[in-house]
């Protein structure tokens, strides 16, 4: 039998015409039904292997950006609460444990319970950035420890509070440390790079103690 080409040799191979080739024996109607139901079958297995594959990266790349975000924000925490640059002017810099005085060519560090300043809020301060570094700092082991020790379909709701907590403490520092420290403004001057590292790292981790606290363990 020649195909719609009419070209000699070519052999009509489609369904329902009689394969005339030698040795070569006619399919049934059910053998063709399930060999196309073996072929659709096998098509529909593939693409549910490869959407499970994409889907399992996907959720390590969220995965690997919450922790890069965590440690990112681990880092501007212990800059803000180790760098001397909360408020700053052309001859003096300082931040919540000292106070660096331009005399002439050469800096000279200061403490700053002999620089006037209130030592209850001072010390809140500086209490509140240690404990928010510390929080940070413990909710990422919590975090990755969680990833293998909690249940399937459940929620990553204690490294979110601890989280919130790191995120409440270095609220409550920019705050006292914004609303008490006002003196500076007779110095002239402004904020320094430590003091918007700090805001911002607070954005940071109420954005990560929401997410910890809204994530949950895939539960396939």
């Amino acid at each position: 039998m020649f195909d719609n080409s009419g070209a000699p040799g070519a052999w009509d191979l489609r369904p329902g015409a009689r394969d005339l080739r030698p040795g070569a024996r006619d399919l049934s109607p059910d053998t063709e039904k399930a060999l196309l139901s073996s072929s659709r079958l096998h098509g529909t297995l593939w693409l549910h292997t490869w959407t499970g594959v994409l889907r399992k990266q996907a959720v390590m790349l969220i995965l690997a950006g919450i922790v890069l975000l965590h440690i990112t924000s681990i880092i501007l925490l212990l800059v803000a609460t180790l760098d001397n640059a909360w408020w700053r002017t052309d001859r003096m810099s300082t931040d919540v444990w000292g106070k660096w005085m331009l005399q002439g060519s050469t800096w000279h560090y200061n403490n700053l319970s002999n620089q006037n300043y209130p030592d209850e809020y001072l010390q809140v301060v500086q209490a509140t950035s240690i404990l928010a570094c510390i929080f940070a700092i413990l909710a990422l082991f919590v975090f990755v420890a969680q990833l293998f020790t909690l249940g399937k379909g459940q929620r990553f709701t204690f490294s979110g509070i601890l989280q919130m907590m790191s995120c409440l403490c270095i609220m409550i520092a920019a705050s006292v440390y914004t609303s008490k420290f006002q003196f500076h403004e007779k110095e002239g001057g402004g904020f320094g790079h430590s003091y918007v590292l700090a805001w911002i790292s607070f954005v940071l981790t109420f954005i990560l103690a929401v997410t910890y606290i809204v994530l949950r363990k895939k539960s396939e």
